[in-house]
């Protein structure tokens, strides 16, 4: 990868070993903790890691353990990002909310411990309240990012990768990019509904996540009272919950 003028992975767990070996295994059904780990010390030095652990309620109390093991190892290098999983109402199913999901307040309570506790272990876990896309939640919204897959489907979004009911746009052979019709849902997008445009942490979350917007609960739903209470669960950002703690510990630059 170095050598194609890769200069950064992100690499994800699912928790301490005992819980991703249970979460995430291979066809024969093998866990895929140590081959992970194995990977990031094989690329220090070669590449910048981003460590992405995700968050439910599965891993939660696991994710303490995770970080003992990370410095036992000494891969204070690596940088960790929280990430909370969303349920699949979210992108747009309407069954009911698992209780296996984080609601939002609640990540962001663990998200302030896990720093704290990474920062004591001795990892760099400041936090930028910077919008690094600019003025907008994800790139999904960008006019400049694609996801490619194989047989030449375009998309936007991650969450539609493989979603065979509509795709973005196509490549040709020449490697330019034509937008179908799908593309405009990303084009209407707007974030000031829902009691978002008076809210103080709109320039820090920009409305969360589209997909949520044009495809998920909040479209689907025609009940105001329905959206909101399920915006303010599981679409607002962590920021908006942790904020003032983060400043307090010092964990933001």
């Amino acid at each position: 990868l170095r050598n194609q003028r890769v200069l950064r992975a992100q690499i994800t767990l699912d928790g301490a070993q005992h819980t991703h070996d249970q979460l995430r295994v291979d066809a024969r059904g093998r866990g895929s903790y140590e081959r992970v780990i194995s990977g990031i010390e094989a690329a220090s030095g070669l590449l910048d890691i981003d460590l992405r652990i995700h968050a439910d309620r599965r891993t939660a109390r696991s994710i303490p353990h995770l970080l003992d093991d990370l410095a036992r190892r000494g891969l204070h290098h690596v940088a960790l990002t929280f990430a909370r999983i969303e349920p699949p109402g979210v992108f747009g199913d309407r069954a009911p909310v698992d209780r296996r999901f984080l609601e939002g307040a609640e990540f962001a309570e663990l998200e302030v411990r896990w720093l704290t506790r990474a920062r004591d272990l001795g990892f760099d876990v400041d936090q930028s309240v910077a919008t690094e896309q600019g003025p907008t939640p994800c790139m999904a919204v960008n006019p400049n990012h694609f996801t490619f897959e194989p047989g030449n489907h375009v998309q936007r979004c991650y969450a539609d990768v493989a979603d065979d009911r509509r795709h973005d746009g196509r490549l040709d052979r020449e490697g330019v990019v034509h937008l179908g019709p799908e593309d405009e849902r990303w084009r209407r997008y707007l974030p000031f509904d829902l009691g978002c445009a008076d809210c103080a942490y709109l320039p820090l979350c920009m409305g969360g996540c589209p997909k949520a917007r044009v495809d998920g609960a909040l479209h689907l739903s025609v009940d105001d009272g329905e959206r909101l209470a399920f915006k303010d669960r599981y679409v607002c950002d962590a920021r908006r919950f942790n904020l003032r703690d983060l400043l307090t510990e010092g964990l933001v630059r």
